[in-house]
């Protein structure tokens, strides 16, 4: 079961806009990332995503890009045509048990691989809630797929 309505935007930076959610499949489950942007910064082939949990332990996640979209668009403003461009990557990451337990408590920092240079988040306002959210969305497909 896909739980595309339902999902956690921890930030949103200028040209960089990433969410998370739950995802099952064949009895496994998996936090999914679509990361999106319209700058010169791109997922590696294998993503590795870091959240410094509220107790300051590491929980590193590695996937990789199940499927990238770049969308194109131009307007005209007088004579001046004005162009952009935005790349859309998708990521599925294996997640434990254990590990979605640690959302609880809430994230305190988000680190995600872009090159050229490492894409980092911290002490945004919702940070506490990121967590709490991401872990309730985790608990809705617990329920789901236990029916």
């Amino acid at each position: 079961m896909c739980m595309n309505a339902q999902y956690v935007n921890p930030y949103v930076t200028a040209g960089s806009h990433v969410i998370f959610w739950p995802y099952t499949y064949d009895g496994n489950t998996f936090l999914v990332m679509e990361y999106t942007n319209n700058s010169s910064c791109h997922l590696s082939g294998n993503s590795i995503v870091k959240f410094k949990m509220m107790d300051g332990s590491i929980m590193r996640f590695d996937g990789l890009v199940s499927n990238s979209e770049t969308n194109s668009a131009a307007f005209q403003v007088g004579y001046t045509i004005i162009g952009s461009s935005s790349t859309t990557h998708s990521v599925a990451m294996p997640i434990s048990k254990e590990q979605i337990e640690k959302f609880k408590d809430g994230v305190d920092k988000i680190s995600i691989n872009t090159l050229p240079v490492v894409y980092k988040r911290s002490k945004w306002s919702g940070r506490k809630t990121f967590g709490e959210d991401l872990y309730s969305l985790f608990q809705g497909l617990k329920d789901d797929f236990e029916e």
